[in-house]
């Protein structure tokens, strides 16, 4: 049985962001050659993880060294005379080792970027909007919560179409 999945542009920033998440691209990326798997992929998906690719980039690098300054500023005020120097040198040794989380968001980068191209994408049809904003009118999941869900209603409604 081959599989039809849709993955939210979320999913796919937080997979970039984590490289604790490289496996299941990986897998993915086996499911798909496999033709086990078919990627729904909508435009709006393509589109607005583009936009936020760069601030997710970003994001994921200042997070990891931000963890650094207050420790060393810890270390180098609190820290035994005897053992400050030899921690900062293994915080030294881990912020170098940075450079290879920074490598596995550029990997999973690619790998997206690869998936994304291997797959046709969905445009948005007039018909979908128009069933997106009857949910709208009707307050209808998802748009039960004080937030704008065109986005998604969209989303479920071109993986209804592509999945039937």
């Amino acid at each position: 049985m081959k599989l039809h999945l849709l993955i939210d542009t979320s999913v796919w920033l937080d997979i970039v962001q984590d490289a604790r998440q490289f496996a299941i691209l990986e897998m993915l990326t086996a499911m798909i050659e496999a033709e086990r798997l078919t990627l729904i992929l909508p435009q709006i998906v393509v589109d607005e993880f583009n936009s936020n690719r760069d601030r997710v980039i970003a994001e994921s690098r200042k997070s990891i060294k931000s963890h650094f300054r207050p420790v060393r500023q810890a270390i180098a005020q609190f820290g035994a005379k005897e053992d400050r120097d030899a921690l900062i040198q293994k915080l030294n040794e881990i912020d170098h080792l940075i450079g290879y989380t920074e490598q596995s968001v550029n990997e999973a980068l690619y790998t997206i970027d690869e998936t994304f191209g291997d797959t046709d994408c969905i445009g948005i049809t007039d018909e979908v909007k128009r069933r997106a904003a009857d949910r709208a009118i009707t307050k209808s999941a998802p748009f039960h919560r004080q937030r704008n869900s065109m986005a998604d209603a969209i989303l479920l409604k071109s993986y209804v179409d592509k999945a039937a």
